[in-house]
C-alpha cells in the first residue's frame, strides 16, 4: 500500500489511535478522518528483531485502507472499543474494516455526521427573495 499523504485541498479533521480488531496484524495503526476521506494506517515495526530491526529496518507507515466520502455508507460501533466501517458497493468492490479504538460511538456518530455534512455541501444555497 501506499505512503499517507495529503492531497491538494485536503485536511485531517480528527485521527486517533487503532488497531485492526480481526487480529490480523499487532503494529500500531491509526484512524485519519480527513474532509475528503477515510484512512486507516499501520506502522509496521521491526518486532522481534527490536532496536536491531529498528535500525536496519525503520518502521513504515502505509495505508491500510481507504474510504472516500462519497463512497461511505456505514459505521457501527459493535462494542465500546470496536468500529466496524464499510463503504458502498458489494463484493471486491466494497471496503470493510473493524478496528480497536477509544470512544467507538463517538467515532461512528462522527462519522455518519460527517457524511451527511457531504450530502448537504452538495446542495445549492437557497436564495432569498422578496418581492414588494
Amino acid at each position: 500500500m501506499a505512503k499517507f499523504r495529503l492531497k491538494e485541498g485536503e485536511q485531517v479533521i480528527e485521527r486517533c489511535r487503532a488497531k485492526d480488531s480481526g487480529g490480523d496484524w499487532q503494529d500500531q495503526g491509526e484512524l485519519i478522518l480527513t474532509n475528503q476521506r477515510i484512512v486507516v494506517t499501520r506502522t509496521r515495526s521491526s518486532g522481534a528483531l527490536g532496536l536491531l530491526g529498528a535500525l536496519i529496518s525503520p518502521p513504515e507507515t502505509r495505508i491500510e485502507y481507504e474510504i472516500k466520502r462519497d463512497r461511505f455508507e456505514s459505521a457501527e460501533a459493535t462494542s465500546a472499543k470496536e468500529l466496524t466501517v464499510r463503504s458502498t458497493g458489494e463484493g471486491y468492490a466494497m471496503t470493510r474494516f473493524d478496528l480497536k479504538l477509544k470512544a467507538a460511538d463517538a467515532w461512528a456518530d462522527r462519522l455518519h455526521r460527517w457524511a451527511a455534512d457531504a450530502s448537504q455541501a452538495e446542495l445549492p444555497a437557497a436564495t432569498l427573495v422578496r418581492r414588494e
